[in-house]
């Protein structure tokens, strides 16, 4: 399942798809590990906007992705094969 937690990613498609900077996770420019870690501190550090943002974040993807063709959408998305049983 899908676990609420605050995402911090660099600026790379799929992820400016469902980050929106500052409202449900931070994004980052492209190799600045210095940026990076400045955010992954601040979400450590304020437990109450790390919630926010994962609660945010979850909802977000829930919204982008329609449950009943989103395994498609998120292959799409991430690059990810996904296994089926």
């Amino acid at each position: 399942g899908l676990a609420k937690l605050p995402m911090v990613s660099t600026a790379v498609d799929g992820a400016l798809d469902v980050i929106e900077n500052g409202k449900n996770g931070y994004i980052v420019p492209v190799r600045d590990a210095e940026a990076l870690a400045r955010q992954v501190r601040v979400l450590l550090n304020d437990s109450t906007l790390a919630k926010m943002f994962g609660d945010k974040f979850f909802e977000k993807i829930l919204t982008f992705c329609d449950f009943e063709n989103g395994l498609e959408k998120m292959r799409e998305m991430w690059g990810v094969a996904l296994e089926t049983k």
